[in-house]
């Protein structure tokens, strides 16, 4: 039980680095948006669009 217990703390611990690692990057992506027009995209979609997304 100890060792499914671990496992389990294990893949919680990495599941919450990937979610600080996300909101860290969305952060500095929206302190950066700025509404610039066609020419220039916000840098939120263009990471989203780099990423296999779509708008």
């Amino acid at each position: 039980m100890r060792a499914v217990t671990s496992a389990r703390l294990e893949q919680i611990r990495a599941k919450l680095s990937d979610l600080s690692r996300m909101q860290r990057t969305l952060d500095e992506l929206l302190a950066h948006c700025v509404a610039t027009g066609e020419v220039h995209p916000c840098p939120i979609i263009e990471a989203l669009m780099a990423n296999g997304g779509t708008a």
